[in-house]
C-alpha cells in the first residue's frame, strides 16, 4: 500500500510540473490558459484564478493545459513550439534538481559543494548524466517502439503502463529498501519525470513531440494528415496493449 501511495504521489507531482511548464510558457507568450488540470476525468476540486480554472481530477494518469483556440491561432510557429516543448523541459529541470538532491543525500547538505572538489565533481557528473539520459531516451524509446510493433508478443512483457507504474512493476520496491521515505519519493519522481518528459518528445500524434512535429512540417498538409492518422493509431494501439499487459501481470500474481 505504501508503494502505491508513493507512486501515485510521485506521478501526480511529475504531471503537475509537466503541465506547469506548459502553463508558464503560455503566460510568457501572452496567452492565458483556460484550464490547468492535474489528472483526467471528473473533477475532485477546482477553483478559478485570473481567468484560469485549476482542477484536480480523479484519474491520475495525465493532465492538461487548455489554451483559448483564438489566442493559440495568433501565436506563430516558434511560440507554439516553445509552449509544447516547455512541458518536457520542465520535467528535465525537475530531474536536474532531484539529481543534486539525491547525490547530496549521501553527503552533508550545506556549503560542502563549495569546499569539496569530489562532491562538486559528483554534482556536475550527475547533472551531465541526467541531461544525456533525458535526450538519449527519446531515440531509444522510438527504437523500442519500433521493435515492439515488429515483435509485439516478445517485447510487451518488458513494458509497464500506468497500472504497472502505480502498482510498483516499473520500480521494484527492493531497489528502494532501507532508504528514507522522502528519498524514495525523490528517486521515484526522478525516474517518472525522466520517462514522462522523454516520452512526450516522441513525434507521435497527441504528444508534445507530435505538436512540435506538426509545426515544423506545417507546409505539408497532406503528409501531416497521413502522419496524424498513422501515429494516432500507433499511439492508441500502444496504450491499449500496455494496459492489457499491466492487467495480465496483476492477474498472474494471484
Amino acid at each position: 500500500m505504501q508503494t502505491i501511495i508513493l507512486n501515485l504521489l510521485a506521478l501526480s507531482l511529475v504531471v503537475f510540473f509537466h503541465e506547469l511548464g506548459h502553463f508558464l510558457a503560455a503566460k510568457i507568450m501572452g496567452c492565458t490558459p483556460k484550464k490547468f488540470a492535474v489528472g483526467l476525468g471528473p473533477k475532485i476540486w477546482s477553483f478559478v484564478r485570473k481567468g484560469t480554472e485549476f482542477s484536480l481530477r480523479w484519474i491520475p494518469f495525465g493532465g492538461f493545459v487548455e489554451l483559448p483556440e483564438e489566442a493559440t491561432k495568433k501565436l506563430n510557429g516558434r511560440k507554439q513550439i516553445f509552449i509544447y516543448a516547455a512541458g518536457p523541459l520542465a520535467n528535465l529541470v525537475l530531474c536536474l534538481v532531484l539529481s543534486v538532491v539525491i547525490i547530496s543525500s549521501k553527503q552533508n547538505f550545506g556549503m560542502r559543494i563549495l569546499t569539496d572538489y569530489s562532491y562538486l565533481v559528483q554534482i556536475i557528473s550527475g547533472i551531465g548524466a541526467t541531461v544525456y539520459l533525458f535526450f538519449a531516451g527519446v531515440p531509444l524509446t522510438i527504437i523500442a517502439l519500433v521493435k515492439m510493433v515488429m515483435h509485439p508478443i516478445s517485447n510487451m512483457k518488458d513494458m509497464s503502463g500506468p497500472i504497472g507504474i502505480i502498482s510498483g512493476e516499473a520500480i521494484p520496491s527492493f531497489h528502494l529498501e532501507n532508504t528514507p521515505v522522502w528519498l524514495q519519493l525523490a528517486v521515484t519522481v526522478y525516474i517518472f519525470s525522466m520517462g514522462v518528459g522523454g516520452f512526450n518528445l516522441i513525434p507521435l500524434s497527441f504528444l508534445d513531440g507530435g505538436r512540435i512535429f506538426e509545426n515544423l512540417f506545417s507546409r505539408f498538409p497532406k503528409f501531416l494528415g497521413f502522419w496524424r492518422a498513422t501515429t494516432g493509431v500507433v499511439l492508441v494501439s500502444l496504450l491499449v496493449c500496455i494496459l492489457v499487459t499491466d492487467i495480465m501481470k496483476i492477474i498472474a500474481r494471484f
